[in-house]
């Protein structure tokens, strides 16, 4: 599958939905990331068939993504979701401040995948929690991209195909 090259510029996709959090409101209280990640998934699955079930598809991913902007951002500044949707695919993006070295690890551990496993990357535990999602994302068939936005954030694209599928 390459849903990967699916682009969060690519303006195919039609808005379904945008929130954004206060880092410091996100970070108060661990039990946000499950709540937004319900929120965003079910607002995802709305179009579906099934729209519980795909919901829950949706879920795991994002709300691993979810935990670690909760990680990895600081406690200032806004953390931004946005739900976009095409005929095959349900998109959502998650942008949030980060230092740059956390910042480019994390978006050079998302471009390389889970097949060419660098182990001497600086910032090694954020490494390793983007690389269990990113490995999550290729079980799902759950296409990841990460990009920077301005000079300090970065931008995470997780693309669900609508007919969701393990492998």
């Amino acid at each position: 599958m390459d849903v990967a090259a699916v682009s969060p510029q690519d303006n195919t996709f039609e808005p379904m939905a945008a929130l954004e959090i206060n880092a410091t409101l996100l970070k108060s209280e661990w039990s946000l990331c499950d709540r937004v990640a319900e929120y965003l998934s079910s607002i995802a699955g709305q179009s579906h068939s099934d729209a519980a079930r795909y919901a829950n598809f949706v879920s795991v991913t994002v709300n691993e993504l979810i935990e670690l902007a909760y990680r990895t951002s600081p406690d200032a500044g806004a953390v931004k979701f946005e739900v976009h949707q095409n005929d095959e695919h349900v998109r959502v993006d998650m942008s949030f401040s980060c230092v740059d070295a956390l910042r480019d690890a994390m978006i050079h551990t998302i471009r390389r995948g889970v097949r060419q496993k660098e182990p001497h990357l600086p910032v090694g535990r954020v490494v390793d929690d983007v690389s269990r999602v990113v490995e999550l994302a290729e079980i799902c068939r759950v296409g990841l991209s990460a990009r920077t936005e301005l000079s300090d954030r970065i931008v995470i694209s997780a693309a669900f195909r609508r007919t969701e599928e393990l492998q």
